[in-house]
């Protein structure tokens, strides 16, 4: 009997022992897996960490550089076009009348030329009347050559014929190129769009450019703000 208790305590001994032997080797196989798994969701969560603080400085410094451009934007865009209304109605004033023949063409031309010569917004000046009447200077470029071109049209009172187109080229230095009479192309500003938007505004209109039957312009995109 002293015998089996004592197979018995020697069998729970080495039970216990290879017991102990087991959680020793469990513990040096999942401690270094628990700590590397620790250190990794300690990177990963500090990468998060950073990719929103960063990612809020990113939108931030953006937002600061879009606002800044789209300041410094509006206050160009209003620089360059804010000296447009204050001409065309300085023009209005100056130049003002019934009818374009009333209108000396002389006095047109050096106002027109004027400002083309010293404000580059613009790409020509023209003048519409109610009887039909029309006057345009406007900047032409044709190969290397470059400079100013009138065009007028005008109507002939109490007569069945045909209004008179004149078509005259200044050289960059304002020499005249050509001087010259053109049959009518038909063009009327009555029919036109700016025409009438500033006929029924009564002050200044701004609309797009239609390319049917104008008198030329660099850019159909361009915008008219007559009066």
């Amino acid at each position: 009997m002293a015998g089996w208790r004592t197979t018995t305590t020697n069998q729970a001994i080495a039970f216990e022992e290879v017991q102990a032997v087991t959680r020793r080797r469990r513990l040096r196989i999942w401690l270094p897996v628990a700590v590397v798994a620790i250190l990794l969701a300690a990177l990963i969560g500090n990468a998060i960490h950073e990719f929103r603080f960063m990612r809020a400085d990113a939108l931030a410094l953006s937002e600061g550089v879009i606002g800044n451009l789209q300041s410094r934007i509006e206050t160009e865009v209003g620089a360059y076009l804010g000296p447009i209304p204050g001409v065309v109605r300085f023009t209005r004033d100056l130049l003002a009348d019934e009818d374009l023949l009333s209108v000396r063409r002389e006095l047109a031309e050096k106002v027109a030329s004027g400002i083309l010569d010293n404000t580059p917004q613009f790409t020509s000046v023209f003048i519409g009347s109610p009887a039909g009447e029309f006057f345009m200077v406007r900047r032409y470029q044709d190969g290397e050559q470059r400079g100013l071109e009138t065009k007028t049209i005008r109507r002939p009172h109490g007569a069945q014929d045909a209004p008179v187109m004149q078509l005259t080229r200044h050289g960059a230095k304002g020499e005249v190129l050509s001087d010259e009479q053109a049959p009518w192309d038909g063009y009327d500003p009555r029919a036109r769009p700016w025409f009438v938007g500033a006929a029924k505004s009564k002050d200044l209109f701004c609309g797009p450019t239609s390319t049917s039957s104008s008198p030329p312009a660099p850019r159909a995109s361009r915008r008219r703000c007559p009066i």
